[in-house]
């Protein structure tokens, strides 16, 4: 008896195996942001096509990402980034930092943290920026100079 409900889970395995709904294929997009011709470091990089979920990477310090992910076919591309906070604050504040900023700010509206590329580019509905992703991952470079 044991034997034979092994046979039906591995038979159950290899019918469950080929059924379902298939993927689609996708493939890795690569290249470069800078702005005012300076390389753009930590940007969030989406490639968003018409139908399917974006590929999103990040850029690295000299500006360069690689995405795996992304859906041949038209996209649209954002890229944003955002400074860490207002100057003077540090990346990893400790308690005693914290005390410090508070006893600075007290008094004082916060500084609103602004972005260090024009924001146009980081949302779907404002940035001009387009690809036109192939199956060929070789020919998925794509070079984005930003623009004020």
């Amino acid at each position: 008896m044991p034997m034979m409900i092994a046979a039906y889970l591995v038979g159950c395995l290899a019918v469950g195996a080929g059924c379902g709904p298939s993927r689609p294929a996708t493939t890795t997009v690569t290249g470069s942001v800078t702005y005012g011709g300076k390389p753009v470091s930590g940007a969030s990089v989406a490639f968003v096509p018409e139908k399917g979920a974006p590929a999103v990477g990040t850029t690295d310090a000299s500006g360069n990402f690689s995405i795996p992910g992304a859906l041949p076919g038209p996209a649209k591309v954002t890229i944003a980034k955002t400074a860490a906070g207002p100057a003077g604050v540090p990346a990893n504040p400790t308690p005693a930092d914290m005390a410090k900023m508070a006893a600075a700010a007290s008094g004082k509206k916060p500084e609103a943290v602004k972005a260090e590329i024009p924001e146009k580019y980081g949302r779907v509905m404002s940035s001009d920026l387009k690809a036109a992703v192939t199956t060929d991952a070789k020919k998925n470079v794509f070079t984005f100079d930003l623009k004020d």
